[in-house]
Protein backbone atom coordinates (compact mmCIF):
# COMPACT_ATOMS: atom_id res chain seq x y z
CA UNK A 1 0.00 0.00 0.00
CA UNK A 2 2.63 2.21 0.97
CA UNK A 3 4.65 2.20 -3.01
CA UNK A 4 1.53 3.12 -4.02
CA UNK A 5 0.27 5.69 -2.06
CA UNK A 6 3.80 6.92 -2.57
CA UNK A 7 3.54 7.01 -6.27
CA UNK A 8 -0.08 9.03 -6.17
CA UNK A 9 1.37 11.43 -4.18
CA UNK A 10 4.39 12.04 -6.28
CA UNK A 11 1.73 12.49 -9.57
CA UNK A 12 -0.28 14.50 -7.53
CA UNK A 13 2.90 16.78 -6.87
CA UNK A 14 3.94 16.54 -10.66
CA UNK A 15 0.71 17.80 -12.11
CA UNK A 16 0.26 20.92 -9.41
CA UNK A 17 3.58 21.91 -10.77
CA UNK A 18 2.62 21.20 -14.10
CA UNK A 19 -0.08 23.70 -13.39
CA UNK A 20 2.02 26.27 -11.80
CA UNK A 21 1.83 29.66 -14.60
CA UNK A 22 5.42 30.68 -14.91
CA UNK A 23 4.69 33.79 -15.73
CA UNK A 24 3.72 34.21 -12.08
CA UNK A 25 6.77 32.52 -10.79
CA UNK A 26 9.35 35.57 -8.54
CA UNK A 27 12.60 36.45 -9.65
CA UNK A 28 15.12 39.29 -9.06
CA UNK A 29 17.04 41.13 -11.86
CA UNK A 30 19.65 43.22 -11.30
CA UNK A 31 21.88 44.81 -14.23
CA UNK A 32 24.33 47.40 -14.93
CA UNK A 33 24.29 48.58 -18.33
CA UNK A 34 23.68 45.61 -20.78
CA UNK A 35 21.37 45.23 -23.69
CA UNK A 36 17.84 45.07 -23.24
CA UNK A 37 18.38 41.61 -25.57
CA UNK A 38 20.08 40.35 -22.66
CA UNK A 39 18.22 41.58 -19.86
CA UNK A 40 15.21 39.53 -22.03
CA UNK A 41 17.26 36.13 -22.73
CA UNK A 42 18.01 36.11 -19.06
CA UNK A 43 14.48 36.66 -17.40
CA UNK A 44 13.18 34.17 -20.28
CA UNK A 45 15.54 31.62 -19.21
CA UNK A 46 14.81 31.49 -15.67
CA UNK A 47 11.11 31.04 -16.38
CA UNK A 48 11.68 28.26 -19.03
CA UNK A 49 9.45 30.83 -21.60
CA UNK A 50 9.12 30.32 -25.25
CA UNK A 51 9.94 33.91 -26.59
CA UNK A 52 10.69 35.85 -29.95
CA UNK A 53 12.21 39.29 -30.54
CA UNK A 54 11.31 41.57 -33.57
CA UNK A 55 13.88 42.53 -35.96
CA UNK A 56 15.27 46.19 -34.89
CA UNK A 57 15.06 46.22 -31.25
CA UNK A 58 17.47 47.47 -29.34
CA UNK A 59 18.99 49.75 -26.47
CA UNK A 60 20.39 48.96 -22.80
CA UNK A 61 19.48 49.30 -19.69
CA UNK A 62 20.39 49.47 -15.76
CA UNK A 63 17.99 47.66 -13.18
CA UNK A 64 17.23 46.89 -9.81
CA UNK A 65 13.84 44.90 -9.62
CA UNK A 66 13.97 42.76 -5.92
CA UNK A 67 11.83 39.46 -5.90
CA UNK A 68 8.77 40.45 -8.23
CA UNK A 69 6.94 37.82 -10.44
CA UNK A 70 8.47 37.27 -13.62
CA UNK A 71 5.67 39.41 -15.87
CA UNK A 72 5.78 41.88 -13.59
CA UNK A 73 9.80 42.26 -13.91
CA UNK A 74 9.57 41.97 -17.70
CA UNK A 75 6.47 44.87 -18.06
CA UNK A 76 8.88 47.31 -16.18
CA UNK A 77 11.85 46.66 -18.59
CA UNK A 78 10.02 46.68 -21.60
CA UNK A 79 8.41 49.49 -20.81
CA UNK A 80 12.01 51.43 -20.32
CA UNK A 81 12.83 50.61 -24.08
CA UNK A 82 8.93 51.43 -25.71
CA UNK A 83 8.54 47.97 -25.86
CA UNK A 84 5.33 45.50 -25.15
CA UNK A 85 4.52 41.95 -25.89
CA UNK A 86 2.32 39.39 -26.98
CA UNK A 87 1.16 36.23 -25.98
CA UNK A 88 0.15 33.84 -28.72
CA UNK A 89 0.22 29.68 -28.55
CA UNK A 90 2.56 30.36 -25.49
CA UNK A 91 5.27 31.76 -26.76
CA UNK A 92 6.05 35.91 -26.09
CA UNK A 93 6.78 38.07 -29.02
CA UNK A 94 8.35 41.17 -27.91
CA UNK A 95 7.48 44.00 -30.30
CA UNK A 96 7.90 47.62 -30.67
CA UNK A 97 4.96 49.40 -28.76
CA UNK A 98 3.06 50.56 -31.87
CA UNK A 99 2.67 53.90 -32.86
CA UNK A 100 -0.97 54.07 -32.41
CA UNK A 101 -1.09 52.83 -29.22
CA UNK A 102 -2.65 55.72 -26.91
CA UNK A 103 0.57 57.41 -24.94
CA UNK A 104 0.32 56.77 -21.45
CA UNK A 105 -1.49 59.36 -19.31
CA UNK A 106 1.27 62.35 -17.80
CA UNK A 107 2.35 61.77 -14.38
CA UNK A 108 0.92 64.54 -11.78
CA UNK A 109 4.31 64.90 -9.69
CA UNK A 110 2.40 65.73 -6.28
CA UNK A 111 0.73 62.49 -6.69
CA UNK A 112 4.51 60.66 -6.92
CA UNK A 113 5.53 58.60 -3.71
CA UNK A 114 6.16 60.79 -0.72
CA UNK A 115 9.54 58.70 -0.03
CA UNK A 116 12.09 60.94 1.53
CA UNK A 117 15.78 60.85 0.10
CA UNK A 118 19.43 61.44 0.49
CA UNK A 119 20.90 64.44 -0.03
CA UNK A 120 22.36 64.45 -3.30
CA UNK A 121 25.30 66.42 -4.67
CA UNK A 122 26.81 65.90 -8.21
CA UNK A 123 28.63 67.73 -10.64
CA UNK A 124 28.35 67.25 -14.36
CA UNK A 125 27.35 63.23 -13.57
CA UNK A 126 26.55 61.00 -16.39
CA UNK A 127 22.41 60.67 -15.39
CA UNK A 128 22.33 57.01 -15.77
CA UNK A 129 25.25 56.60 -13.33
CA UNK A 130 23.31 58.91 -10.57
CA UNK A 131 19.82 57.26 -11.32
CA UNK A 132 21.75 54.16 -10.63
CA UNK A 133 23.44 55.54 -7.14
CA UNK A 134 20.53 57.51 -6.16
CA UNK A 135 17.81 54.95 -6.68
CA UNK A 136 20.20 52.04 -5.23
CA UNK A 137 21.11 53.81 -2.08
CA UNK A 138 16.74 54.36 -1.62
CA UNK A 139 16.26 50.76 -2.40
CA UNK A 140 13.67 51.10 -4.59
CA UNK A 141 12.45 48.99 -7.89
CA UNK A 142 13.86 50.82 -10.40
CA UNK A 143 14.36 50.02 -14.64
CA UNK A 144 17.15 52.96 -16.46
CA UNK A 145 15.58 52.25 -20.29
CA UNK A 146 17.77 53.58 -24.07
CA UNK A 147 20.33 56.61 -23.52
CA UNK A 148 20.27 59.07 -21.43
CA UNK A 149 23.51 60.53 -22.40
CA UNK A 150 22.89 63.80 -20.50
CA UNK A 151 24.94 64.64 -17.68
CA UNK A 152 23.49 66.55 -14.43
CA UNK A 153 24.49 68.82 -11.91
CA UNK A 154 22.37 68.77 -8.48
CA UNK A 155 22.62 69.55 -4.96
CA UNK A 156 20.06 69.06 -3.00
CA UNK A 157 19.71 68.66 1.00
CA UNK A 158 17.17 65.68 1.75
CA UNK A 159 14.25 66.42 0.38
CA UNK A 160 11.19 63.52 -1.32
CA UNK A 161 12.64 60.91 -3.36
CA UNK A 162 10.19 61.76 -6.30
CA UNK A 163 10.93 65.46 -6.52
CA UNK A 164 15.05 64.57 -6.76
CA UNK A 165 13.87 62.17 -9.59
CA UNK A 166 12.20 64.59 -11.24
CA UNK A 167 14.48 67.02 -11.41
CA UNK A 168 17.32 64.47 -12.86
CA UNK A 169 14.68 63.57 -15.58
CA UNK A 170 13.85 67.01 -16.34
CA UNK A 171 18.05 67.74 -16.83
CA UNK A 172 18.21 64.50 -18.92
CA UNK A 173 15.54 65.00 -20.96
CA UNK A 174 14.55 61.95 -20.54
CA UNK A 175 11.10 60.59 -19.23
CA UNK A 176 9.80 59.17 -15.88
CA UNK A 177 7.45 57.36 -14.28
CA UNK A 178 6.44 55.36 -11.49
CA UNK A 179 4.51 51.84 -12.51
CA UNK A 180 3.40 48.87 -9.88
CA UNK A 181 5.93 50.13 -7.40
CA UNK A 182 8.96 50.56 -9.77
CA UNK A 183 10.88 53.56 -11.24
CA UNK A 184 11.22 53.60 -14.69
CA UNK A 185 13.18 55.79 -16.41
CA UNK A 186 13.67 56.13 -20.76
CA UNK A 187 15.61 58.45 -22.94
CA UNK A 188 13.90 60.50 -25.54
CA UNK A 189 11.15 57.65 -27.15
CA UNK A 190 12.16 57.19 -30.90
CA UNK A 191 10.60 58.98 -33.73
CA UNK A 192 6.99 58.45 -33.98
CA UNK A 193 6.41 56.54 -30.56
CA UNK A 194 4.30 58.31 -28.30
CA UNK A 195 6.45 59.63 -25.04
CA UNK A 196 5.18 58.86 -21.25
CA UNK A 197 6.02 60.42 -17.96
CA UNK A 198 6.90 63.81 -17.19
CA UNK A 199 8.33 65.67 -20.02
CA UNK A 200 11.22 68.24 -20.48
CA UNK A 201 10.46 71.55 -18.55
CA UNK A 202 11.60 74.76 -20.31
CA UNK A 203 14.93 75.93 -18.53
Amino acid sequence: MRPFLALLLACLSAIGIAQKDPAEERITCDYHDVTILQAIKDVFGRVGISYSVQEGIGGRVTAHLPKMTFDRALQALLRSCYLTYRCEGGVYQIVKREAQDPPEPPLDPPGLPKDKGLAVKAVNENAIDLLDRVLRKSGKPYVIGLALPASVSLDVSAQPLAKTLVEIGRQSHGTVSFEDGVWIFSGPPPPDEPSFGIPPQPE
